[in-house]
């Protein structure tokens, strides 16, 4: 597992519908181990194992994170925003934030008073304070449409677990890309794409397009998920999910049944540890939009544990990323080579 490749992931921007900074260092990463590295206009990046082969995996993960927009500047200077993803604007109270144009940033800090903090606000309620003289003066360091992305760092806690923004879900990006590397080490014989892929957490595009491209026979979308193991979490929305428990299986019903039995196999036969959840319908990741592309797509979803999701401090822990880089891997090379009968007609009870 290289953490250097997971700690410059994490160092790096990747507002959603500006993921390039981070998506160049997914492609040039993947070109020293992958059969054939290529993108496409949505941004997404595929890195392939064995394309002459006939069956195809497809492993997705979005690079994308959540983030404000600034939509316009009053006239005393201060920027107004509006969300891109699911942002709880109550988060950004009083925090440091960093405006990014796509390749320089500035620095601001969200406007908090006594006012904002007993309320749900919304947001045309909050204020980025640049410093700014005035709104002529603010116009020469912002633009309408910059990204406003969350200025914290990424920390190692104890017990190697990590900290830090948009873990969501580089996390994911890194464990595909881990894992198609494991795979060749394993001498995978099966055509696997990664694709990184793009606005996740506004569309799922990216996925869209990276399924009709590729038109994989299955596919796995590799996700974070909410942890219930801290103070506060609510084990009956989401069960009963813990930190170093291993990957996080989804029992939904859009996911493929035969396709989860047979990773749930896998997780057995290579003494990994698993847990479960259970979607009741739309899963929320690039899974919803995999599944209806080209003539259906079966899935799975496999996601990581993560604490204070789509916060500045996000925590998540090493042991599980090795666990599912270690199952997706053992799975792709168990693959025979015409492939899973996941017909449900076919199935022996």
């Amino acid at each position: 597992m290289n953490n250097d490749f997971l700690w410059d992931l994490l160092a790096t921007s990747s507002p959603s519908g500006n993921e390039i900074q981070l998506q160049k260092k997914v492609y040039n990463y993947a070109l020293g181990y992958a059969d054939e590295v290529s993108n496409d206009y949505a941004g997404n990046v595929y890195a392939c194992l064995n394309p002459q082969n006939r069956y195809t995996v497809m492993l997705a993960a979005h690079s994308d994170e959540i983030c404000l927009r600034v939509i316009s500047i009053d006239e005393r200077g201060f920027l107004k925003v509006i969300n891109t993803g699911g942002v709880n604007y109550n988060m950004y109270l009083g925090h440091q934030v960093r405006i990014f144009n796509g390749k320089d940033s500035i620095y601001g800090a969200v406007v908090a008073n006594n006012n904002l903090y007993s309320a749900n606000i919304k947001a045309e309620e909050l204020y980025i304070d640049i410093g700014a003289k005035n709104k002529e003066d603010a116009q020469k360091y912002v633009k309408h449409g910059d990204w406003v992305l969350f200025n914290d760092s990424v920390c190692q806690l104890q017990n190697d677990c990590i900290m830090g923004k948009a873990l969501d879900d580089k996390l994911g990006v890194f464990v595909i890309f881990e894992a198609l590397k494991k795979a060749k080490e394993l001498s995978c014989q099966t055509k696997v794409y990664a694709v990184s892929t793009t606005n996740e957490e506004t569309t799922s595009k990216g996925a869209y397009y990276a399924a009709m491209k590729v038109k994989p026979d299955i596919a796995i979308a590799v996700d974070v998920t909410f942890a219930s193991d801290f103070p506060g979490s609510a084990i009956g929305k989401t069960g009963k999910v813990v930190l170093s428990g291993g990957p996080v299986i989804d029992n939904g019903s859009t996911l493929n049944r035969l396709l989860n039995k047979k990773i749930i196999e896998t997780a057995k036969k290579y003494d990994i540890d698993v847990q479960y959840e259970l979607s009741n319908g739309n899963t929320g990741t690039d899974e919803r939009r995999i599944q209806y592309a080209d003539k259906g797509i079966p899935c799975a979803l496999i996601s990581i544990p993560l604490r204070n999701m789509h916060s500045p401090s996000e925590v998540a822990d090493l042991h599980d990323l090795k666990a599912c880089i270690d199952l997706i891997a053992h799975f792709l090379n168990e693959i025979e080579y015409n492939g899973l009968d996941l017909n449900p007609f076919n199935e022996v009870f």
